[in-house]
């Protein structure tokens, strides 16, 4: 639920793009040593003219501290989003879902490791660089691979994909929590408004939100000394290139505050060695 300060914002600019000044798009702040990576969820929207001075900050932060450590998320969702029914559209019922989950109606607008009330994007900077600080009982290793099974329909041999997604957790405190994989894109060429009011139909879209393995923040799951193994899997969808698709696994307490964040590459079946000639 969103504070009263939020919902004032919200008020005064419902569906519309946060006005940034062209001075303000990035806080220089002094680096760190970081001992845990964040997650930013970035909603933004191909009808929002600042969301691309968004991606920009994203990816001086991702240079600041390390792409490892900073890790964006970019879902679609709400009025300035188009819906991926159509042939150029970013925004998936699922980051919809996640959209009103939060009660997003300002754009861009982010979520920092689960934080809420939502920040507008000049606020991302300070956030991520406190965040980058705080001490994480929880270590986190993923790891996702391509997995290619024949079934036959209708006497037709087809092949069908999956995405088989892996997570290792250790914790030195025992509690509860939850995991969770989201399914994400970059590289994608499609349209874009830009803070001038034009309409660039090249623009290239990076970590774009493409799918949630479990439902919403994730399965539950115990965090102890012993570790931990969570499974998923998701099938492939027809737009996805796969070559572009990485997988983010995030771990969170039950109050929905994310502990630990890893993103890591979709090992591709043609990643396999070839056995040697005889």
């Amino acid at each position: 639920m969103m504070t009263g300060a939020v919902v004032a914002v919200a008020a005064a600019a419902l569906t519309s793009c946060d006005n940034v000044a062209e001075d303000d798009r990035f806080i220089k702040l002094p680096p760190i040593e970081a001992d845990r990576a964040v997650l930013i969820e970035d909603f933004t929207g191909q009808n929002c003219l600042n969301c691309p001075v968004a991606h920009e900050k994203i990816e001086e932060m991702e240079k600041q501290y390390g792409a490892d450590k900073v890790i964006a998320v970019s879902i679609h969702g709400g009025e300035l989003a188009i819906s991926d029914r159509r042939p150029f559209g970013l925004m998936t019922e699922e980051g919809n879902e996640i959209c009103n989950y939060y009660a997003i109606n300002v754009f861009p607008m982010g979520v920092i490791d689960g934080v809420t009330p939502p920040v507008l994007d000049s606020e991302w900077a300070s956030a991520v660089y406190n965040d980058l600080q705080k001490p994480t009982e929880v270590q986190l290793e993923a790891s996702a691979e391509l997995i290619e099974i024949e079934e036959v329909i209708n006497d037709k041999k087809e092949v069908k994909q999956n995405i088989s997604c892996t997570a290792n957790i250790t914790s030195s405190e025992e509690g509860e929590g939850k995991i969770q994989f989201w399914i994400v894109e970059s590289g994608i060429v499609a349209q874009q408004k830009m803070p001038d009011g034009s309409i660039n139909q090249n623009y290239v879209h990076n970590n774009v939100f493409r799918a949630q393995v479990f439902p919403m923040r994730g399965n539950p799951i115990a965090f102890s000394r012993d570790g931990a193994t969570a499974n998923g899997t998701i099938e492939v969808r027809e737009r996805w290139s796969l070559e572009n698709v990485s997988v983010v696994a995030f771990v969170s307490d039950n109050n929905n505050i994310v502990q630990q964040v890893v993103k890591v590459p979709v090992k591709l079946t043609s990643d396999e060695p070839e056995a040697p000639a005889e």
